[in-house]
């Protein structure tokens, strides 16, 4: 299909008519609605008869923070509209998509929600980088999409797309403008995108194809929006881009003119804070000194996301990355000293093609030298269109190798370790996934787990560090501090870096003596404050006292004032109570009583992560992972909790992992394997003979729909257990891919005179075809449309390192 800007696809009309939507402010984000139940389309070709703009739409996210934002703002341009917003795709009546196309495996996520969305008849409209970038794809066939410069008309194209018809839009044109409408994921959480595109020509980017060149937001324009969404009681900006660093280059400004404008209209005592965006190394190199200085004061994280990609300058040369090893050496040697506390987060591709052992070791040493708290490492994918998919490659199992082993050293790294009793700052903006500890950052963007009310969202606070994990820390609240509404008045280009790091700073160490002490901080506008907030707690603390004082003195001289039938009713409700009320209330505390209300802050963290997995269950190492326990103290509570029945042990298609579920449910197809395992066991027998009747009876009738083989494969009465028809077409499916049969489309002529007209159906292949994987195919065929999906696990006993027809689509 060819591009079509304004146009409907198959339609007469011709552009549908243009509106402008009200800016409205920014919307919450919306909380689940109950399920509705189903209405009788008929005679409407499967759409609802609705008013437009009343309908639901379901948003589904992939890729980064920049997709997040423009999600985001396609949401609250729908809702302002009128339409509601779900997250429960069953209810919806159109699924929105927005995409990723950075790796292989992303676009296979995408490929694999629009074959639920049409297997589920819902209007589907696809958004991001993978429509942009690889407009001519099969996937987007007969579906709506909408480049990541037209999400200002998401509403238009949802509008056409309920009533059936198809619409692209994709041309470029100028920025989509910032003011829109927007329905944040995390209401504290601003995400601003101040770029799109980049400079560069990384070999193996494809993002480069959607997002274009660099274009930059004028400093005005992003400096408007920083004082809306402060308005809006934001408390962290996240700046978005595909390369921070290059911001401006285009319009003659640079990223530290911005960032200095930035933080000059954020409040002064740092209740709302910002965090940088990842920029590559080329373009901060002649900044460094001056990001230093923005990331030393009070409202900016010490973290910055600086990318490398591999520690051979062969490989970086080969990757056209356009700087060195050493120039990235500079960057975080630099910051790292001039900055206090400063984190620095980073990125490596295993298995680059001609990586050698020696380059690799490069990468090894270069990790293993900074020990970076964060590093997302990730195998080489190649993608379509990039210089860098048509070079020679590694073998798979040298790259997977090589990723597992970069992997093992980065985890056993302790870069948290030393930190327990120090006292910091935090600020509170997300609740943690085990639903019981809320999370927090410190200032050097340090993850900081602690127990207390959801009405601690939004604020800072001071906490003392309790114990580490290995991916965050745990901590104790000690005071909240309150916020002022005030902005920051230091001019930021006459400021060194002593002077923005003052000791009340929490990345200069734990200096801040105002924190402990209870009199006024010395400390200027930037600084902590704690000391006049502990002390203002102590004068409120005061003023409670006194007033409790003078209510009970007036309680006294009431009583005073009673006559002596009043005194003798109070005197015989005491009495009543004293006989009565503790029996009574023991025995409520009995019946109410059950194996939780004894749980441990530990052992409930456990419960409570297993809880929200439901009927997927955990893997005992992921548990692990994510509640940031130790490995004896998961392991003992894990005895108390299946000791107390709370949980329970769950037999998977692997029986190598220990994998744990709530009681109360039953474990899913895709942890178990479905019908296609026996007690955790593949049933290979069971699939070699299905397969094998399925071929026969193809063969025997010429031409056969799914359908058609299920009824004759049953009235055969060969098999004594039930198969479903949905293990039937995973079965011809699975043969289509071995090239021992081919799936055709009926013409109603001839053999296919009994089949209506574009029915799906699939005959015998010649002879000279037979046995011999289709490679040509399978090099398009992510594996995201693969049957087996559900069933496919890392470590399973289906897996990409045991699937042949991954591998030979790798080495395509």
């Amino acid at each position: 299909m060819e591009d079509i800007e304004d146009l409907l696809v198959g339609s007469i009309s011709g552009a549908p008519p243009g509106f402008r939507l009200p800016l409205t402010s920014v919307g919450l984000n919306p909380k689940k609605e109950k399920k509705k139940p189903p209405l009788n389309y008929a005679n409407t070709n499967g759409f609802a008869p609705k008013i437009p703009g009343t309908q639901t739409i379901y948003i589904k996210t992939f890729g980064c923070s920049h997709n997040q934002s423009d999600s985001e703002y396609m949401a609250g341009q729908l809702s302002a509209f009128g339409y509601s917003l779900s997250e429960n795709p069953d209810e919806a009546d159109l699924w929105l998509i927005n995409t990723c196309t950075v790796k292989s495996p992303s676009q296979s996520a995408m490929d694999t929600i629009i074959t639920k969305g049409r297997s589920s008849k819902k209007p589907l409209v696809v958004a991001g980088c993978v429509p942009q970038g690889s407009r001519d794809l099969k996937e987007l066939e007969g579906v709506s999409v909408v480049g990541v410069q037209q999400i200002d008309r998401v509403v238009e194209v949802v509008e056409e797309t309920l009533k059936g018809h198809e619409v692209r839009l994709l041309n470029r044109k100028t920025l989509p403008a910032l003011d829109l409408p927007k329905v944040r994921k995390n209401s504290f959480v601003e995400i601003l995108p101040i770029n799109v595109g980049c400079l560069g020509a990384c070999t193996y980017c494809k993002t480069k194809h959607a997002r274009g060149h660099l274009g930059s937001y004028t400093v005005d324009s992003l400096v408007g929006r920083v004082k809306s969404v402060v308005d809006d009681g934001v408390k962290e900006i996240w700046l978005s881009s595909e390369d921070t660093g290059a911001y401006g280059r285009d319009i003659g400004v640079n990223l530290p003119v911005l960032l200095k404008a930035i933080v000059a209209e954020l409040p002064s005592d740092a209740s709302t804070m910002l965090r940088i965006g990842m920029t590559n190394p080329p373009f901060i190199l002649e900044h460094l000194k001056e990001i230093a200085d923005v990331l030393c004061h009070p409202c900016v994280y010490s973290f910055l996301h600086v990318p490398v990609q591999s520690g051979s300058d062969a490989v970086l040369s080969a990757m056209n990355r356009e700087y060195t090893s050493s120039e990235f050496r500079t960057v975080v040697d630099t910051l790292t000293e001039l900055v206090p506390g400063m984190h620095i987060a980073t990125d490596i591709i295993c298995g680059f093609p001609g990586e050698t052992d020696e380059d690799f070791a490069e990468t090894v040493s270069l990790i293993n030298q900074y020990k970076f708290p964060q590093v997302h490492i990730s195998q080489f994918y190649p993608r379509p269109g990039t210089p860098a998919a048509k070079m020679k490659k590694v073998p798979s199992t040298v790259v997977k190798k090589r990723s597992r082993e970069l992997t093992t050293l980065f985890e056993s790294f302790t870069p948290y370790s030393g930190m327990e009793g120090r006292v910091e700052r935090i600020w509170i903006t997300d609740i943690a996934t085990d639903r019981v500890h809320l999370v927090g950052h410190t200032k050097g963007y340090i993850q900081v787990l602690v127990v207390a009310p959801q009405s601690m969202l939004g604020t800072s606070a001071i906490v003392k560090i309790t114990s580490v994990g290995r991916w965050s820390v745990f901590g104790e609240v000690i005071e909240t501090i309150k916020g002022r509404s005030s902005k920051t008045s230091s001019n930021m280009g006459t400021l060194s870096i002593d002077e923005k790091c003052s000791p009340c700073s929490n990345a200069c160490g734990d200096g801040c003596e105002s924190r402990v002490q209870e009199e006024a901080c010395d400390c200027e506008a930037g600084g902590c404050c704690t000391g006049t907030t502990i002390k203002h707690s102590k004068q409120m603390e005061s003023e409670i006292t006194t007033e409790f004082d003078n209510k009970q003195e007036q309680a006294e001289q009431s009583i005073a004032s009673w006559n002596a039938m009043d005194k003798v009713l109070l005197g015989g409700m005491l009495e009543m109570s004293r006989f009565q009320g503790p029996s009574s209330l023991k025995r409520k505390q009995q019946e109410s009583s059950s194996p939780l209300d004894s749980l441990s802050e530990q052992e409930r963290t456990v419960y409570n992560v297993i809880k929200s997995k439901q009927d997927m269950g955990i893997w005992s190492r992921d548990l692990k992972r994510e509640t940031n326990l130790l490995d004896n103290i998961v392991n003992k509570c894990m005895k108390i909790l299946l000791a107390k029945k709370l949980i329970k042990e769950v037999v998977t298609k692997n029986k190598g992992k220990k994998h744990f579920m709530a009681a109360e449910f039953e474990p899913s197809k895709e942890i178990t394997g479905g019908n296609w395992y026996v007690d955790g066991s593949l049933d290979t027998e069971f699939i070699n003979l299905l397969k094998d009747q399925c071929f026969k009876w193809i063969y025997k009738m010429r031409v056969a729909t799914s359908e058609g083989l299920s009824d004759a494969i049953r009235r055969s009465g060969i098999f004594k257990v039930e198969f479903t028809s949905q293990q039937i077409e995973e079965i011809v499916r699975a043969l289509v891919l071995d090239n021992k049969i081919e799936e055709v489309n009926s013409n109603g002529m001839g053999e296919f005179d009994y089949i209506p007209v574009g029915k799906v159906c699939y005959k015998c292949i010649s002879s000279e075809g037979k046995g011999e994987p289709k490679l040509g195919a399978m090099a398009s065929i992510p594996c995201g449309v693969c049957t087996r999906i559900s069933e496919c696990a890392p470590d399973g006993v289906i897996s990409p390192k045991t699937c042949i027809y991954y591998e030979k689509w790798l080495d395509f």
